[in-house]
């Protein structure tokens, strides 16, 4: 398989459009890469179901999910309202029975409007009562607008919270990770576990800023993350660096990497030229960890 071919297999799985002249080139190289290395690789990437930020965003089931939250908020202030104000049962079974929300806010408002009729005609006794009734209503409707515009700009933000994860889960997985000794998605579930250690030992978070993630200090999330040198770190830096960190970044060749605890010696990663090897290629450090994050019971 050529490497062009390779590009061509993967890139369309992490929403990366392959018909940009900016690619033709690439995709256009004939260096060859060996088929039992390009093969497993495709078919790993592949078999992950990955959501891109465009998919999420045009996902009809996640927008009817976090709508209907926001507008459920609102269904029950307006029930509280029209309780709290004793509205007849007949106004009360009209206005729920227009369909949804959005109209039965209007509905109010035309009730508001016929009290204010009312007012209009009543009798001098009676119009301190509906003055009150009404100027309590407008009130109300007031702030239950202020309070859905609340609503759902919390409802878009855990919306954004939401899909930072699986952003953060898309990055890791597309990553040339070190495969030989445990699962992609074991591999995945412990560096997404890393990456989380390593950002509460920064005392920094992942922010879905315009549908972008980007590395905030923790303690006040308007400023952007630098590091010692005054560069400003991005997400993929930070993971590129974790992976790193815990070698768990897959080598193309037999290589020696010397692992903690083993007197200074230079372990073999397994690769595709010596997979029938004793699996030493990941260091004694992963395993300890893997076996703390899977528990006692070890890995199901």
């Amino acid at each position: 398989m050529t490497i062009g071919a390779f590009l061509g297999a993967i890139l369309p799985k992490l929403g990366i459009d392959t018909a940009s002249a900016n690619l033709a080139e690439v995709l256009a190289l004939g260096l060859d890469i060996p088929d039992n290395m390009a093969v497993p690789l495709v078919t790993q990437i592949t078999a992950v179901p990955l959501l891109t930020m465009e998919a999420a965003q045009n996902n009809q089931q996640l927008k009817n999910k976090f709508k209907a939250e926001a507008l459920n908020a609102v269904d029950v202030t307006l029930g509280s309202l029209m309780t709290e104000y004793q509205l007849a049962d007949d106004v009360v079974s009209e206005i729920n029975g227009t369909g949804n929300t959005y109209q039965k806010i209007p509905a109010l408002v035309k009730k508001i409007h016929a009290l204010e009729v009312a007012k209009s005609a009543a009798t001098s006794k009676e119009k301190p009562e509906l003055t009150n009734q009404i100027n309590a209503l407008n009130q109300r409707l007031a702030d239950i607008q202020a309070s859905t515009a609340t609503t759902i700009a919390q409802k878009d933000q855990q919306h954004l919270d939401e899909m930072s994860d699986m952003l953060l889960l898309n990055t890791i997985r597309s990553k040339n990770l070190n495969t030989s000794v445990f699962p992609l998605e074991t591999v995945v579930s412990f560096a997404e576990q890393l990456v989380k250690q390593e950002l509460q030992k920064k005392g920094v978070k992942i922010k879905n800023v315009n549908r972008t993630l980007q590395l905030k200090q923790a303690a006040e999330e308007a400023l952007d993350y630098y590091d010692t040198n005054n560069s400003l770190v991005t997400v993929d830096a930070l993971v590129d660096q974790v992976l790193a960190n815990n070698k768990l970044i897959a080598v193309t060749s037999q290589a020696q990497v010397p692992a903690p605890g083993n007197n200074g010696q230079q372990p073999i990663i397994p690769t595709q030229q010596n997979q029938n090897a004793p699996r030493v290629g990941m260091s004694s450090k992963l395993d300890a960890a893997l076996a703390d994050f899977h528990g006692p019971k070890g890995i199901v």
